[in-house]
């Protein structure tokens, strides 16, 4: 009888041994909700440095002072925002100025590529990243 439950005592062992060894690998990511965008970054790059705001409503977002003195939409879809073609004066009046481009958000940096086109067609392309 002792054998009989040393064995049995044995087999419980390694059993729980092995269920509790293993670990589900998560290969879950974060995934970004508009809110998460939302506050105020230092902007630093090839176009220059300059604070940005960015408010949410629903999936769309508002950059405010982006690229110094515009104001943009831009939507949202998981860590992506993308910022339609659009047009803007300057606040001198000069322009119009046509963005378009898109962004990553992870964690609290937010990694933008954009171009920038004025009337005359020329364009600059810029990379700066945003950190809140």
């Amino acid at each position: 009888m002792k054998k009989k439950f040393t064995g049995i005592f044995i087999i419980a062992i390694a059993v729980a041994s092995i269920v509790t060894g293993c670990k589900k690998n998560d290969t879950s990511s974060t995934t970004a909700t508009p809110a998460d965008y939302a506050g105020t970054y230092n902007v630093t790059g090839n176009c220059g440095n300059y604070s940005m705001t960015i408010t949410a409503s629903g999936s769309n977002l508002t950059l405010t002072h982006f690229h110094t003195e515009y104001t943009l939409s831009a939507t949202v879809s998981g860590n992506t925002m993308t910022i339609p073609s659009q047009s803007h004066l300057s606040a001198t009046g000069a322009g119009p100025y046509i963005f378009a481009g898109s962004g990553t958000l992870s964690g609290n940096t937010l990694t933008i590529s954009y171009t920038m086109k004025d009337s005359g067609g020329a364009s600059i392309s810029c990379s700066p990243t945003a950190t809140k």
